[in-house]
């Protein structure tokens, strides 16, 4: 009896250390991937490999609209009972019996286990798990690994977002200083002189690009037009 236990505690041991072993190559694969769909590959991978799952699904959040990044499930109908069941707030899993008894729209889509992808405590996403191979159930080690491998998922895709933003703004940056340039160009370099008049004009943008425009056309000796173009500004004449 008692070797039977060791036995047992050595196999959960193992089981562990083989677990702790692949989150720190998990994490390694996660942090090198620059594309988004490369990290829901990976962790849908990840999780069949472990788990031997034939239908699974992984949905993301923002503003609680919810995308879905890969599935096997019937997506109008997931959407549909994510939106009912509200999983952007679920702040834990959600196992089989409690799904069956709680949110009959999953469980009849087939989906037996529900955890979440989480961002300083904020649920970013989820993944949703069928049956298992032989109908194993999920043990509480299992879905702590899940959690760990959804959340190394979430953080890389959400360092993905990021970068994409700050390489949207550094090229919004890059555009507007083009038309800054342009429209600089489109302003008289010096205007002319007259010996009745005194004139002279000054374009300053608050950002990089304004509305404003302004030109003095000679017609003839000491005659000449003014002109101004503005986009909510005010013009000051002095005398």
């Amino acid at each position: 009896m008692v070797i039977n236990e060791l036995q047992k505690v050595n196999r959960q041991l193992d089981s562990r250390v083989q677990r702790l072993s692949s989150l720190f190559e998990l994490s390694k694969e996660f942090g090198s991937f620059a594309e988004s769909l490369r990290v829901v590959k990976l962790l849908v991978f990840s999780l069949l490999g472990q788990f031997l799952v034939q239908k699974y699904a992984v949905a993301l959040f923002e503003n609680e609209e919810t995308e879905i990044l890969d599935s096997k499930f019937d997506n109008e109908k997931l959407i549909s009972a994510i939106k009912k069941y509200e999983l952007f707030k679920i702040p834990d899993s959600i196992k089989k019996d409690i799904l069956r008894k709680n949110h009959s729209e999953l469980f009849e889509l087939g989906i037996e286990l529900v955890v979440p992808m989480q961002l300083q405590s904020k649920t970013r996403g989820v993944i949703l798990l069928g049956s298992r191979a032989g109908n194993r159930e999920f043990f509480e080690s299992d879905v702590e690994y899940i959690y760990s491998v959804g959340n190394l998922a979430i953080i890389s895709l959400e360092n993905n977002r990021l970068f994409l933003e700050a390489l949207e703004k550094q090229k919004m940056e890059e555009d507007l200083l083009i038309a800054r340039d342009i429209q600089r160009n489109l302003l008289p370099s010096t205007l002319p002189e007259y010996d009745k008049y005194d004139i002279a004009a000054m374009n300053v943008s608050s950002k990089q690009v304004g509305g404003d425009y302004y030109d003095v056309i000679p017609i003839a000796d000491e005659k000449f037009y003014i002109a101004i173009a503005m986009y909510r500004a005010k013009v000051f004449l002095l005398r």
